[in-house]
């Protein structure tokens, strides 16, 4: 969608228009992904007027272009493996939701500290040379493990981390307060890659009764939704984290114990991309492709070192 101020539309009256742009709502970016509740608190408009002018905000200026187009323009960010970068159709891209899960230990974080690291180089060396925002749900982020990656790229570490901008999120709330701020920031500065490390914990500790699963959902899918439209309306790779739980029909059946990603079928359907995670031997991870729309489904060893993520050195014969 093209940038257009709200004052540009015939869609509200000035005097509401005027409202919103005293409280920085200027865009209709700003309109479409603010809360409908503070936008009704703003205006004096109801929730559900406040939520039909932002769905008919959203299908204004529907443009086509061909697969060709889109698919030379598809911007990627490389992981730091090139096995692993293989898989995904040459790196991480940008327009689409990566999921990457698996348990305690994985990689998880760290290949997204890494992608913080790599959006940050220059093109040909497979980054966007932009910046990266962190919404950091769980305290995970590590300002040193971040300039450790950069030094060993030949990056300034200092640079490195100025590049990074990191919001720690306390609830689903703020999380969810995060991403409406995300596209602000997008607009304002050169980003070239959005994480939320990791998606669903606020979700399952704010959430934990049997009863609360329907609001769960209800508001994780207005979340993901809100991913969606900053992957595809800035162009930037939005990467998130995800918890896994033990799949308990494949145990029942016998079929040992195994993992699937927590958020059920809303994660499942709206992430482009899932990626699961597992530990192997040493400093070894295996990622494998669990579902995407034209990757096919396959299997990369990485490494975890000290400089980062790194391919799998295997002895020449």
């Amino acid at each position: 969608m093209k940038e257009r101020k709200l004052s540009d539309l015939d869609l509200l009256p000035d005097e509401t228009v005027k409202k919103l742009e005293e409280k920085g709502i200027v865009t209709v970016e700003d309109f479409i992904y603010a809360d409908p509740k503070y936008l009704s608190e703003v205006t004096g408009m109801s929730e559900r007027d406040v939520e039909d002018i932002q769905e008919e905000l959203r299908n204004i200026d529907v443009e086509f272009e061909t697969l060709e187009k889109l698919e030379r323009k598809r911007r990627r960010i490389t992981t730091g493996s090139s096995a692993l970068d293989e898989i995904l159709g040459g790196g991480v891209p940008c327009g689409e939701l990566t999921e990457f899960a698996g348990p305690f230990g994985s990689g998880k974080s760290q290949i997204v500290f890494q992608l913080c690291v790599n959006v940050q180089l220059p093109e040909e060396e497979g980054g966007l040379e932009s910046k990266a925002i962190f919404i950091d749900t769980e305290g995970t982020v590590s300002p040193g493990r971040i300039k450790g990656m950069a030094e060993a790229l030949g990056l300034d570490p200092g640079e490195a981390l100025r590049n990074v901008f990191v919001t720690q999120v306390r609830s689903v709330e703020e999380q969810m307060r995060a991403a409406e701020e995300a596209h602000k920031l997008c607009e304002r500065e050169d980003i070239g890659l959005v994480v939320i490390d990791s998606l669903t914990a606020h979700f399952r500790a704010e959430y934990s009764k049997l009863g609360d699963v329907s609001e769960r959902q209800a508001r994780l899918m207005k979340h993901v939704d809100q991913l969606r439209n900053l992957a595809m309306d800035h162009d930037v790779a939005v990467v998130f984290t995800n918890q896994v739980h033990v799949d308990i029909e494949a145990a029942t059946k016998g079929k040992g114990r195994r993992y699937e990603p927590v958020g059920g079928t809303i994660v499942a359907h709206q992430a482009t991309h899932r990626i699961m995670l597992r530990r192997a031997k040493g400093e070894v991870r295996i990622a494998r492709i669990i579902d995407s729309p034209y990757l096919p489904q396959r299997e990369a060893a990485f490494r975890i070192t000290e400089e980062g993520i790194r391919d799998v050195e295997f002895p020449e014969r």
